[in-house]
């Protein structure tokens, strides 16, 4: 709010001088109260500073559903809200603000929740001109498709339209490149990290994502992250919610129900998908996984089927 005079639509000066409100950007205040760390918080205000800009990249995504961009980096720092400007602004980048200068077509922002911000396919390319690592880019795509906020047949429709301009913005090719490595039914960033460790490091073919597992009675035994239906191996991600010592029965005991049908069972935790020397180790467990399951295919005794997300 800008500081109102009768103290009717805002804070009198006084009043903004006080500890009853804080400054967000010039002439603009909030009370002290609101949180300024909350996620959509941050955004208003980021966007509150320059009212000429469009809120795009993480922000966008979150705004229009993706739960997962929380404007938190991989290793839980936060990262600024990032501003598309035209020409001519003069409001410079900080700690809370990333200040992207790219032309930006009528087509391509809107108004969502009273803030304007970029179409999810313009947010994803915007992520992918800021984003310093490949892999997390892929990890938050396949997020923003999890949450149906876009698709990897829009994201190719929109760069088909977006002209290459060769030594001055790497985002549309980098956007290209990795497409090939997105999937559509991912349902946990720890999941996707743990399939690209599969699939790049160690060269194995994509997995089935999230499949129920059934034994010959008809009984549901799990629902895995990854499946190599062909090979016997099952990889699972341990999240957080892992961690807990009633839960950690439950996993044992997972695993000891797919090991009885012939599976085996990589896991992988955090530190595991981290670094490149912790990826590779985390490969060699994989690859060999595959080579203790390998060998005469036994009698078939379960089947595997798509499972249902659990936020459904």
């Amino acid at each position: 709010m800008p500081v109102d005079s009768d103290g009717a639509r805002g804070p009198t000066r006084g009043q903004a001088r006080g500890p009853g409100w804080r400054a967000v950007g010039r002439g603009l205040h909030v009370p002290s109260h609101v949180d300024g760390d909350a996620v959509h918080q941050r955004v208003v205000e980021a966007a509150a500073r320059a009212p000429s800009a469009v809120v795009t990249g993480w922000a966008a995504l979150r705004v229009h559903g993706s739960a997962f961009h929380d404007g938190l980096d991989r290793h839980g720092r936060t990262r600024p809200v990032p501003l598309v400007f035209g020409a001519g602004s003069r409001l410079r980048p900080d700690e809370r603000v990333q200040v992207l200068r790219h032309s930006l077509a009528t087509t391509e922002h809107s108004f969502s929740s009273g803030l304007a911000v970029t179409t999810p396919e313009r947010a994803v390319l915007d992520e992918a001109r800021v984003l310093d690592s490949d892999r997390e880019l892929v990890v938050g795509i396949d997020m923003a498709q999890a949450a149906a906020v876009t698709t990897v047949e829009r994201l190719s429709t929109m760069l088909a339209a977006t002209p290459v301009r060769a030594g001055r913005d790497s985002g549309p090719q980098r956007l290209r490149r990795l497409l090939d490595l997105v999937v559509p039914d991912s349902w946990s960033p720890g999941e996707t990290r743990l399939r690209l460790v599969w699939e790049v490091e160690a060269a194995r073919p994509r997995p089935w994502r999230n499949q129920r597992i059934v034994d010959a009675s008809g009984t549901t035994v799990a629902v895995v992250d990854l499946l190599d239906a062909q090979a016997g191996v099952v990889g699972e991600y341990d999240g957080a919610p892992h961690r807990t010592s009633a839960q950690h029965r439950r996993d044992v005991q997972r695993q000891r129900d797919l090991e009885r049908l012939g599976f085996v069972v990589v896991s992988a935790v955090a530190s595991d998908v981290a670094s490149g020397a912790m990826r590779r180790r985390l490969a060699a467990d994989v690859r060999r996984a595959v080579a203790r399951a390998r060998g005469p295919e036994p009698a078939r005794r379960w089947v595997a089927g798509p499972g249902r997300p659990p936020w459904v």
